[in-house]
C-alpha cells in the first residue's frame, strides 16, 4: 500500500531503447516489473526476470470508445512460458507486463488502490464536484487520472446532441457494471479512473464537456484554476 514515503524506482533498458523491453523495480522491494512489447517477445526469452513466479498482464490498445483497455490477467510459476503460449493463442494484446518476485515467493503486494474518499493524508487531492441536471458526482484529480468516486450519480438520459464516443463510453461502463441504474440515475458502483477530466465529466453530465471547467472544488474553483493557473 502507498505510505507517502519517498521511493526510488530504477528502470533498466536492456537494449537501450525506451520503447523496447523495460525492467522496473523499487530499490527497497523484492518485486520487479517487466514491460514487453509483443514484437520483442523473442528478446525477452533470455531475461531471468520474466521466468520467475508471479502475475502477468496482457494489454490491448485503447480505442476511442473504450472505457478501459482490453486486458487479460494471469498467474504462473514461469510467467514467460505462459505468455509465450498466449502469443500463439490470443490475438488482441500488444504489450505484456510481468510482475515477479526475486525471492520466488508468490505472496507480495501488486497494485495500490485508487485514491479514495475519506483519506486523511495531509497531501490528499482536493475533493471535486461535477453537477448538472440529474447528476451529482465527486472525485479527485490524481496520477491515475480523474477518479470518480463510488456512489456518484450520472445523468440517466443523455442530451440528444451527445457525441457517439461519449455515449459508447457510458454504455460500456454499464456493461462492465461500473454504472448501474438506481432511483432514476446512473450510479457509480465503484471508484473509476478516467484518462481525462473531460471524459469523466462527459459521462457524468451525459453530454460533451470541458472537464477542466465542469469539475470544481468546495470553493467553486475550477480544476483549470487549481491545476493549470
Amino acid at each position: 500500500m502507498a505510505d507517502g514515503r519517498p521511493k526510488t524506482i530504477q528502470i533498466f533498458l536492456p537494449d537501450g531503447n525506451a520503447r523496447s523491453i523495460r525492467i522496473a523495480e523499487i530499490t527497497s522491494r523484492t518485486v520487479q516489473a517487466v514491460q514487453i512489447p509483443r514484437q520483442k517477445l523473442q528478446q525477452a526469452e533470455t531475461r531471468d526476470e520474466v521466468r520467475r513466479v508471479g502475475v502477468y498482464f496482457l494489454f490491448g490498445d485503447v480505442g476511442d470508445d473504450a472505457s478501459k483497455p482490453p486486458a487479460y490477467v494471469g498467474e504462473a510459476e514461469n510467467c514467460f512460458e505462459r505468455i509465450a503460449g498466449h502469443h500463439r493463442q490470443r490475438g488482441f494484446w500488444t504489450t505484456a507486463v510481468t510482475i515477479t518476485s526475486k525471492t520466488r515467493s508468490f505472496s507480495f503486494p501488486i497494485l495500490d488502490p485508487l485514491v479514495s474518499s475519506g483519506g486523511d493524508q495531509e497531501n490528499e487531492p482536493a475533493l471535486l464536484h461535477c453537477r448538472g441536471k440529474g447528476a451529482e458526482a465527486t472525485g479527485t484529480y490524481t496520477e491515475d487520472g480523474l477518479v470518480v468516486y463510488s456512489g456518484s450519480q450520472a445523468r440517466l438520459d443523455p442530451v440528444p446532441s451527445i457525441t457517439e464516443s461519449v455515449q459508447r463510453r457510458r454504455e460500456n461502463l454499464q456493461e462492465e457494471g461500473v454504472l448501474d441504474v438506481e432511483n432514476g440515475a446512473l450510479v457509480f458502483q465503484q471508484d473509476h479512473a478516467f484518462n481525462s477530466p473531460s471524459g469523466a465529466a462527459g459521462v457524468v453530465l451525459g453530454r460533451s464537456s470541458n472537464g477542466w471547467r465542469d469539475w470544481v472544488d468546495e470553493d467553486g474553483r475550477t480544476l483549470d484554476e487549481i491545476e493549470r493557473q
